[in-house]
């Protein structure tokens, strides 16, 4: 009778274990398909210690889509910041490959904005001191140079660290701002003209006045100073136009006037 009643003790136990084996089993098949679930799907219902580890993983999913959240938000936000910056900016990973880029750069750089994403930047921009700017291994001075494919414009080129292993390439149109400086030297280089020609004609007949003094008659003498007065008036006129020009080009524009066209186009005919 005693070893009836242990058998049946035993079974009992095996069947009670084998209860909390299919459960068991059920729990974890229930955990499996949730896994294989899309994000934010609530965990099954359970109790016990089940109950409690549901609840743990509950808990961290939550965290975790409550991060992506977050992060989406973030990423949202540099994008739209990105797409109102006048520049154009390019975010590339540590092979160089373009992983996004603003409307800007796209049309700076001729790029296809969908199409290019995952392909080297450097594939795509050949020219040879733009590679070299972009494999230099530590953040290099920017870059000017123009790139023919971007329609001859002159460019400005930056690299930013950006996060770990991506960078980005900051591309800023200075065509306007070269066009000017060329100017700016022509117009340097022109005025030195201007003004080289008549002080040299002004100390020519100075210098003959000079030494001819006591042998020049008093009328040449005068026609010598008159000369003289004639070149250091047009050069004091150059330093007024001069004045003014950097005048126009610092002030506010006064307010429109009526000005006679015909009068002012016949003072620039004299000149001319």
């Amino acid at each position: 009778a005693a070893i009836y009643g242990l058998v049946a003790a035993l079974l009992v136990l095996v069947a009670g274990l084998g209860t909390l084996l299919v459960m068991d089993m059920r729990r974890l098949a229930s955990l499996d398909a949730w896994a294989s679930q899309a994000p934010g799907t609530p965990l099954p219902p359970a109790s016990g210690l089940w109950g409690k580890v549901f609840g743990h993983l509950a808990e961290r999913t939550r965290v975790a889509m409550a991060q992506r959240a977050e992060l989406a938000l973030a990423l949202d936000r540099f994008q739209l910041v990105a797409e109102g910056l006048p520049d154009g900016v390019v975010i590339v990973d540590d092979a160089g490959v373009i992983e996004w880029m603003n409307t800007h750069a796209a049309d700076l750089l001729a790029l296809d904005r969908d199409g290019d994403i995952g392909v080297r930047l450097g594939q795509l921009v050949r020219e040879p001191a733009f590679l070299d700017f972009l494999a230099a291994e530590s953040l290099p001075a920017p870059l000017t140079l123009t790139i023919g494919r971007a329609k001859g414009r002159t460019l400005e080129c930056r690299r930013a660290p950006f996060s770990p292993g991506r960078e980005l390439v900051i591309v800023r149109d200075v065509s306007q701002l070269a066009k000017l400086e060329t100017m700016r030297r022509d117009f340097v280089a022109n005025c030195s003209h201007e003004l080289k020609t008549p002080l040299t004609v002004t100390l020519g007949f100075l210098e003959t006045a000079h030494d001819g003094l006591d042998d020049t008659p008093t009328d040449e003498l005068r026609g010598y100073l008159d000369t003289a007065m004639q070149q250091a008036e047009h050069m004091r006129a150059l330093v007024d136009d001069l004045l003014m020009l950097s005048s126009l080009e610092t002030e506010a524009p006064s307010a429109e006037q009526r000005l006679p066209l015909p009068l002012l186009l016949g003072q620039v005919h004299a000149e001319a």
